[in-house]
């Protein structure tokens, strides 16, 4: 995968397994975001809205551009207690990274 983005906030990852929607559960339910043409700070009050509404067996799946988007939306939800999973590169989306975001206690694959 390279070098994470966001090296700097290293510890928001630690311990985290990565998520791979091929690891969920049957009934855990990805929701997807697309805040790619957003700007801060409208990244993270759109994430922060969707993770209001997001039901305590789904995830939400963020697809965001690099530079703060990146920095600030896997730090801001971190800072208010969601696990959120290391970033990866988006499959056919050049510069566009997808991050997983789960409900604080939520299980993590295989744990």
């Amino acid at each position: 995968m390279g070098q994470v983005p966001g090296q700097k906030n290293a510890a928001i990852y630690s311990g985290v397994v990565p998520l791979s929607s091929a690891a969920l559960p049957a009934t855990v339910s990805v929701v997807t975001l697309d805040i790619t043409e957003e700007v801060c700070p409208m990244t993270f009050v759109r994430t922060r809205i969707a993770l209001d509404r997001l039901p305590a067996e789904s995830v939400l799946e963020v697809l965001l551009s690099g530079g703060e988007p990146l920095e600030n939306v896997p730090r801001s939800a971190a800072e208010l207690g969601y696990q959120v999973d290391l970033p990866e590169p988006h499959p056919s989306r050049s510069g566009i990274w997808r991050i997983t975001i789960r409900h604080p206690g939520q299980a993590s694959p295989g744990g």
